[in-house]
């Protein structure tokens, strides 16, 4: 899907006989990465952070929102996120205690290289 006003980008990866899923949400100022396991769309572990634009210095501002599972993976992919789209960038991860974190970063690289062409 693709309008105008909205973005949306989605990739899945298989890893250890598990299912992993990635929604890419582009708005004009940000981006929103909801990456899981499973089918069943739910919000975990969530990050947000600024682009270097926005802090100056060159540097990132991140935060964990909420969550703590893989607290450490959400708030590093939303600092990617932020600083190569130059947007707000806000990562929520739903992943149980042992997954792994390659998944995870194998769809958000991917979604991110889908995103680079866009224009704001």
């Amino acid at each position: 899907m693709e309008s105008e006003e909205l973005k949306l980008f989605s990739k899945k990866e298989e890893f250890s006989g598990a299912t992993y899923h990635g929604l890419l949400i582009l708005v004009e100022n940000g981006a929103i990465a909801l990456l899981q396991r499973g089918e069943k769309p739910k919000l975990g572990t969530m990050a947000f952070a600024t682009p270097p634009s926005l802090v100056g210095a060159g540097i990132t501002a991140s935060a964990v929102l909420v969550g703590e599972r893989h607290a450490t993976l959400a708030r590093v992919l939303s600092e990617r996120l932020a600083t190569a789209l130059n947007r707000l960038a806000i990562v929520s991860i739903n992943a149980r205690e042992d997954d792994p974190p390659q998944p995870f970063i194998a769809i958000c690289a991917g979604l991110l290289e889908d995103a680079k062409g866009v224009r704001r």
